[in-house]
């Protein structure tokens, strides 16, 4: 734990410097990713949020990482507890032609909403997910989440409605 704290701390270094001194290479974009993840297994989350921001804004047209980015900020968000740019991080995702994560982003976005009580907004996520993407590994889950709604969403029957009425006598049947 203590070397992995170390690396960490040195490779932080060595990418803030790499972005420093040739921030408009080919590579930059990749380091600045890197520099993000690499604050976010730090725990040092704020850091990681700011280098992720600053990546959408300094290189936003890389769109080869600019999904992975956002679900990375996405993910930064969560564990701060910060649901609201949660879900806009993950919406961003949703809003790029040919993202290559769109899938994940739809079942996060459908799970945030889920867990505000936006039932019928996950729902619709979920079943977007289910459509879209049917070889996702996610699809499944999704599934899953769409009957635990549903079956929400139906009335329980109540004990009257389940049972014949009992306060109308029966008739005796002939012989």
């Amino acid at each position: 734990p203590q070397k992995t704290a170390a690396n960490l701390t040195e490779a932080i270094a060595l990418y803030k410097r790499v972005l420093d001194e040739y921030p408009r290479t080919p590579t930059a974009p990749l380091v600045q990713f890197s520099l993000g993840n690499a604050y976010l297994q730090s725990n040092d989350v704020d850091s990681a949020i700011d280098v992720y921001k600053r990546f959408t804004s300094t290189y936003g047209s890389n769109t080869a990482l600019l999904g992975l980015v956002y679900q990375k900020l996405g993910y930064a968000y969560l564990v701060k507890g910060d649901l609201d740019q949660a879900a806009k991080a993950y919406s961003s995702i949703l809003d790029m032609p040919g993202a290559m994560n769109r899938d994940y982003a739809l079942f996060e976005v459908a799970r945030l909403e889920e867990n505000r009580s936006k039932s019928d907004e996950a729902l619709k996520h979920y079943q977007e997910l289910m459509k879209t993407s049917p070889n996702s590994p996610l699809t499944s889950e999704a599934a899953v989440r769409v009957k635990v709604i549903e079956a929400k969403k139906t009335p329980e029957p109540t004990p009257a409605a389940a049972a014949p009425a009992a306060s109308a006598p029966s008739k005796p049947s002939k012989p």
